[in-house]
């Protein structure tokens, strides 16, 4: 009975991490697939000189396509960050234009 509770144990252990894993890998496919799917969304939409300098017809077209098809169910926030750490493009108002220290990617 001891050599089958131990036998039983190690196929749950084993399982588990096992499925672990393979949940694991999948969420990572599944967000690199959304994150391609959604910067090409994005970048479709008009990633112009003119979200760079600001401009705001620019950001105005940015944002009609961020808010009418990319902002759902998990996509909660979009952002598009200057390689100097500047907030270029924000589905909040309130951060473009925001300076922020960025670590090494």
């Amino acid at each position: 009975m001891l050599g089958s509770l131990a036998a039983i144990a190690v196929v749950v252990v084993g399982g588990f991490f096992a499925l672990r894993s393979i949940t694991i890998e999948e969420a990572r496919r599944d967000s690199r697939e959304r994150v391609e799917a959604e910067g090409h969304l994005v970048e479709a939409a008009g990633l112009t000189d003119g979200v760079l300098r600001g401009d705001r017809a620019a950001l105005t077209r940015l944002d009609d396509v961020v808010v009418g098809q990319v902002l759902a169910g998990s996509i909660v926030r979009v952002k598009v960050w200057s390689t100097g750490g500047r907030i270029l493009y924000s589905d909040e108002p309130s951060l473009i234009g925001r300076q922020f220290s960025l670590g090494r990617a």
